[in-house]
Formats: structure tokens, C-alpha cells, sequence
């Protein structure tokens, strides 16, 4: 809710300061040629709807990898409870602390791939602990082992394809062209009188509030928080309100 309350207020504050701004304020540099304002038109637009539409793509498969490495750990948990009890309680134990970064208020969707992590390792550890133990495996019990691993090496996949995907930023000289771009059809809008014309103010401030939130926009799709969720968020809590017995 305070997500969007945020997203609403913001806009709503632009729209209104520049109206009466655009309505009260006397003309105070020449106008622009709107042949110019066309041009920064076409490239912003054309630079952030690019942008936009990676950066929704990178967002789409990022939520998909995160949904299979979770589901993952799942089907982990859930298939270590066909070969011992115990050893279900150990994974469980495993999974609270990969998902601990939840505690933090900072924590973003990759809080695992920033700092060094030992889930698989210790997953893998688990599943070597139990053959080591000399746990008598019935033929079945040793087919959930075998797709546990397949469902491991499948989850180290997934990390590697992670990695490049959060790396996959817009870089610093591309803000700075959509910075200068927005700049620039921001003068081109003040220039134009609008003293005391209701429908022009209107349109005036219309269209800077639309520059910011179009910006803004694309700033939170880059930071991955344009939803009040992080990616991954809803799935990570599917699984700890298994472990918890919720579900």
C-alpha cells in the first residue's frame, strides 16, 4: 500500500505544482522551435521505449528463473520427506537460511548472488550425507535421491543464468542521454506561453508529468522494483510457509 500510495502522490504533486506554475508564471525564456521539440520527441521516445521493452524482458525471465530455482527447493524439501524425516528437517533448515536476507529491510532479489552463499553446496552435502550414512535406500528411495541431484544440478544452472541477468543494467551513458533528452523537451514546454490559459497550462503540466513518470518508470524496471514485490518474493514465501507447516 505504501508502494502505492508513493506512486500515485508523486505524479499527482508534478501534475498539480506545475499547473499553477504553467498557469501563474509569466513567460520567461524564448519560445522553441517546435520542429526541435519534435526531433527530442521522436529520440526519447524511441531510446526509452527500447529501454523499456528490455528491461521488461530482462524482468520477465528473471521472475521465470527465480520461479524454477524456488520450485526447485520445493520439490527438494518435499521429495527428502520419501527417504527421512530428519533429513527433511536439516534441508528445511538450509532453506530459512537462504531465504534470511527477507529479514533485512535492504534485501533485494539477488541479496544471494551479491554476498557468497553455501545452499547448494550444503544441499549437495546433505544428499552425500545420506548415502554416507549407510541409510538403508530401497529402489524407490534411491530414485528421489537421483532426481534430487538432477533437481540440483538443474538449480546451479539457473544460478549461472542469473548472474548475466543481473548484471544486464542500463549503463551510466544512456541515462545521461535520456537525462539530456528530458532536459531538453522539458525548456521546449516551459518556453511556450501559457499566462493564464487553463486548457494550455493543463496540457503543459500533462506532459512534464509524463516525462517524469515515463522516467521514473524506467528506473524502477532497471532497479527490478517497479512491483510492490521483489521478483521471487510471493514463491520464496510459499516455501518457507511449507517448511512452517502453513501449507
Amino acid at each position: 500500500m505504501k508502494y502505492f500510495n508513493i506512486n500515485i502522490i508523486i505524479p499527482a504533486v508534478i501534475l498539480i505544482g506545475s499547473f499553477f506554475g504553467f498557469y501563474y508564471q509569466e513567460n520567461l525564456i524564448q519560445e522553441i522551435s517546435k520542429e526541435y521539440m519534435g526531433i527530442l520527441i521522436f529520440f526519447f521516445a524511441t531510446i526509452t521505449g527500447v529501454f523499456i521493452s528490455r528491461q521488461g524482458r530482462r524482468y520477465n525471465l528473471i521472475v521465470g528463473e527465480l520461479t524454477n530455482f524456488n520450485g526447485n527447493l520445493s520439490f527438494q524439501y518435499r521429495n527428502m520427506e520419501n527417504i527421512d524425516k530428519k533429513y527433511q528437517e536439516n534441508l528445511g533448515v538450509i532453506i530459512k537460511k537462504h531465504f534470511s536476507y527477507f529479514e533485512n529491510d535492504n534485501y533485494s532479489w539477488d541479496s544471494f548472488l551479491k554476498v557468497k552463499t553455501t545452499t547448494l553446496t550444503d544441499i549437495n552435502s546433505l544428499h552425500m550425507e545420506i548415502m554416507e550414512d549407510g541409510v538403508d535406500l530401497n529402489k524407490l528411495q534411491s530414485h528421489f535421491i537421483n532426481r534430487s541431484q538432477a533437481s540440483l544440478l538443474d538449480m546451479h544452472k539457473i544460478r549461472k543464468n542469473l548472474v548475466p541477468l543481473m548484471r544486464e543494467k542500463i549503463p551510466i551513458n544512456n541515462w545521461i542521454i535520456i537525462g539530456f533528452l528530458s532536459i531538453g523537451l522539458l525548456i521546449s514546454i516551459i518556453s511556450f506561453n501559457s499566462q493564464f490559459n487553463l486548457f494550455e497550462s493543463l496540457l503543459k503540466s500533462l506532459f512534464t508529468t509524463s516525462i517524469f513518470s515515463l522516467t521514473l518508470t524506467l528506473f524502477k524496471m532497471n532497479k527490478l522494483n517497479f512491483y510492490e514485490e521483489m521478483p521471487g518474493e510471493s514463491s520464496a514465501k510459499d516455501i518457507l510457509d511449507i517448511i512452517d507447516g502453513k501449507k
